[in-house]
């Protein structure tokens, strides 16, 4: 009896290490398709910690280049104001009080000062409508220039055509002119004041909407008569 039995249980010995087999290759090739999902789910995880780091990286270089213009076109700015106040006191204070050859001097300087306030603002804002007008000029002074520039504009003129010395004390040029300075600080103002005088110039500038500073005039658009817009 016994030996009949041998058989089976070699047969049921052999039939178990099967099942047995079956089970440790059925559980190796889940873990193995597991560790398969668990690389790829590491890996998309991987690039996209690569991407958000890149794009925090670029968001940081972006921001630190708007601040900087925020900075330099405010510095510019400072700098057109002192010479917007020097125009119009040049008319009452300085025309009729110095001599011929100071006065003179003291033109010179001025027109010049004024001259590359002029050009370095188109640095940072470019003419409009480039198409339309002065297609025969370098491409910085095709278009419309910026109205920004509209009030250095006038103060150039008025101290080019009606700054001579001999003309003497000239309190209505002087007036129109500080009128031209008060339009700049109020465009200057709309451009950098509202982001400088808030926190968001320190936690990170914002450059969301666009500038509002064209629709300037064209070269022959002002003159030494000229008269500040009343609003801006």
């Amino acid at each position: 009896m016994l030996t009949d039995a041998i058989p089976f249980l070699n047969v049921a010995i052999a039939g178990t290490q099967v099942l047995v087999a079956a089970s440790l290759f059925a559980l190796t090739f889940r873990i193995h398709r597991w560790e398969k999902r668990r690389h790829r789910e590491m890996t998309r995880r991987e690039e996209e910690l690569k991407e958000r780091e890149a794009r925090l990286t670029k968001d940081i270089h972006s921001n630190e280049i708007k601040l900087q213009r925020l900075l330099k076109f405010r510095e510019w700015g400072n700098e057109c104001i002192d010479a917007l106040a020097q125009a119009d006191h040049f008319f009452v204070l300085k025309a009729g009080k110095d001599t011929p050859i100071e006065g003179k001097k003291l033109r010179s300087r001025l027109l010049e000062e004024l001259s590359s306030l002029i050009d370095r603002g188109r640095v940072f804002i470019k003419n409009e409508n480039t198409n339309c007008y002065g297609g025969h000029k370098l491409p910085a002074y095709r278009g419309l220039r910026p109205k920004i520039l509209d009030p250095m504009v006038a103060a150039y003129c008025a101290v080019d055509v009606l700054g001579d010395h001999s003309k003497g004390v000239d309190v209505e040029t002087s007036k129109r002119l500080f009128e031209w300075r008060k339009y700049f600080v109020s465009l200057l103002q709309r451009e950098v004041g509202e982001e400088w005088t808030t926190m968001d110039a320190i936690s990170g500038y914002s450059d969301s909407r666009n500038s509002d500073l064209s629709g300037g005039g064209a070269g022959n658009s002002i003159n030494e008569h000229s008269v500040a817009p009343s609003d801006i």
